[in-house]
């Protein structure tokens, strides 16, 4: 198992050694209804949850501020990351769409000491172009809009171009993670480590695809805990923040429970090699490889899509007085 390399000090401590997993909002399976993720929200907020993760194509931004109010929550307490939509690829847009979402979240009257993200994200290289994209990530982190910046679904080599565009590498880079997957991503892995990019890690469930694995169900049986418990602590013994959603309320508690039991190396190996004869990879059900994406390129239906999500964003915005 590859060692974890400590990233900055400044780094949120769920990034340097995992020890539970953030909350993800986004809606799967996907729903239709305003307010989907609301009560998920506040039981994730009462079990512990305070890294949440959400983004402009998950559509409940608005749901996130409103939740940890009704939670009691002070601002400082919270870790709040979103992600750019790829359709948004430049500049111009990346800096809107910042300024956007602090809105959403927040309220357009938020005081200024928490109109701010804690984390934003470019997610996905392969539409527009992220490098005028992560320019905006940089100048709003200078403004103090964002504090960290980073991107999701890119390679090695997409992580390079941005080194070569700005001088430094993301500060996170966000994976698609799990043991069905894990032979593929392990170079991506590794690279982050070496060069202090924290990584988090999505699906890391795979989506209860095979989750009830015998290997699985024997390690959650020695252990004395859940099979999704025994895929959570495996990320995190590779050093990868699982990022993981559930709209079950038990399963959102029992997920955010101290994980005081450890993998051991023969264990993780196991779990490693899980992937090698039952592949999966969650991602491609939305047409998204980050091995097989480019850096940018032509966005398909762009100003068709972006007066359509305008136009159901008025109509939201006129149902939810």
């Amino acid at each position: 198992m590859t060692s974890f390399v400590t990233p900055k000090p400044e780094f949120p401590g769920s990034w340097i050694e995992p020890e539970t997993p953030a909350y993800g909002t986004f809606p799967y399976p996907f729903q239709t209804t305003l307010n989907s993720s609301f009560n998920a929200l506040i039981e994730a907020f009462k079990a512990g949850y305070r890294h949440i993760d959400t983004a402009f194509t998950y559509n409940n931004q608005n749901e996130i501020g409103t939740a940890a109010k009704e939670a009691g929550l002070q601002r400082k307490t919270l870790f709040i990351a979103s992600k750019l939509h790829a359709y948004n690829n430049s500049y111009e847009e990346a800096l809107e769409k910042i300024k956007e979402a602090i809105q959403l979240i927040w309220g357009k009257n938020a005081p200024a000491p928490e109109a701010y993200l804690d984390s934003f994200l470019l997610h996905y290289p392969g539409t527009g172009d992220p490098g005028s994209a992560w320019k905006a990530l940089l100048e709003a982190r200078k403004k103090g809009w964002v504090r960290h910046i980073g991107v999701s679904n890119f390679e090695i080599w997409h992580l390079k171009k941005i080194k070569e565009i700005s001088g430094q590498y993301p500060e996170v880079n966000q994976i698609e993670f799990h043991p069905w997957i894990y032979s593929d991503q392990v170079e991506v892995l590794e690279f982050c480590h070496d060069k202090e990019i924290a990584i988090e890690g999505y699906s890391p469930l795979a989506q209860g695809k095979r989750i009830n694995d015998p290997l699985i169900t024997q390690l959650a049986s020695n252990h004395q805990t859940t099979p999704a418990r025994i895929i959570l602590k495996w990320c995190m013994q590779h050093g990868v923040l699982p990022v993981v959603g559930s709209r079950n309320p038990e399963h959102i508690r029992a997920n955010a429970e101290p994980y005081t039991f450890s993998l051991s190396a023969d264990e993780i190996q196991s779990l490693n090699r899980l992937g090698i004869s039952h592949p999966i990879r969650v991602a491609e059900q939305w047409h998204w490889n980050s091995k097989t994406a480019p850096f940018g390129g032509p966005v398909p239906g762009h100003p068709r899509q972006s007066l359509l999500r305008k136009l159901l964003s008025k109509a939201i915005n006129r149902l939810s007085f």
